[in-house]
C-alpha cells in the first residue's frame, strides 16, 4: 500500500495530539483525491481545427507553387540539358525535406499537438513543437552535409547516369546549391 506523509499541525500552527510540532503521520494515499485535469477552454477545437487547416492549406499551396515554380522554369529552359540537369539535382534535396518534414509533420506531429492542446497541455504542445523544429532543423542540416558529400557519387550512379560529364557535374553543382533551400 502506498502512503503519503501529512502533517497534523493545526492552522496556528501548533498540533494539539503531539508534543512534538514537527510529528508527521503516514496516511493511505487511497484516501487521497487524485487532481482533475482542467478542462479544456471553449473553442480549442475550432481553434485547433483552424490551425490545421492553415498547415493543411499551406502545404497545397506550397505543392501548386511548385508546379508554377516547374512551369516557369521549363518556359525559360524549354527542353535543354540545363533543364534536366535542374531536375536531376532538385530530387535529392526536395526528398530529404518530403522525408523529414513531410513526415515528420503531417504523420506524427499534427495528430499528438492537436490531441495535447486539445486536453488542455499546452505547455507540453509547445514543448513538442519546438522539439520538432530543433530536431528537423539538425536532420535537415546533417542530412544535407551528407548529401553534399556524396553528391558526386549519388549523380553518377543514381541520379544521372550515362550523361556527359560536364552535365554530370552541372548536377552535382546544382545539387549542393538547392540542398540549402530546405534550411
Amino acid at each position: 500500500m502506498r502512503f503519503r506523509t501529512e502533517n497534523p499541525l493545526d492552522s496556528t500552527g501548533t498540533n494539539p495530539d503531539a508534543l512534538d510540532a514537527r510529528a508527521t503521520r503516514a496516511l493511505p494515499l487511497d484516501d487521497v483525491a487524485e487532481p482533475e485535469a482542467a478542462p479544456p477552454t471553449p473553442g480549442v477545437g475550432r481553434r485547433l481545427a483552424l490551425n490545421t487547416l492553415i498547415v493543411g492549406g499551406a502545404f497545397v499551396l506550397s505543392r501548386v507553387l511548385g508546379l508554377v515554380r516547374e512551369a516557369v522554369i521549363a518556359g525559360q529552359f524549354g527542353l535543354s540539358d540545363q533543364l534536366d540537369a535542374y531536375i536531376a539535382a532538385f530530387r535529392i534535396p526536395d526528398t530529404l525535406f518530403l522525408l523529414i518534414i513531410g513526415g515528420a509533420v503531417g504523420s506524427a506531429f499534427i495528430p499528438v499537438f492537436t490531441s495535447l492542446m486539445s486536453k488542455g497541455d499546452g505547455s507540453a504542445a509547445w514543448n513538442l513543437a519546438a522539439t520538432l523544429i530543433n530536431a528537423s532543423a539538425v536532420l535537415l542540416s546533417l542530412g544535407g552535409l551528407l548529401l553534399g558529400l556524396l553528391a558526386e557519387p549519388l549523380v553518377g550512379a543514381v541520379l544521372f547516369p550515362g550523361r556527359p560529364p560536364e552535365q554530370q557535374a552541372l548536377v552535382v553543382d546544382l545539387t549542393r546549391i538547392i540542398l540549402l533551400s530546405p534550411l
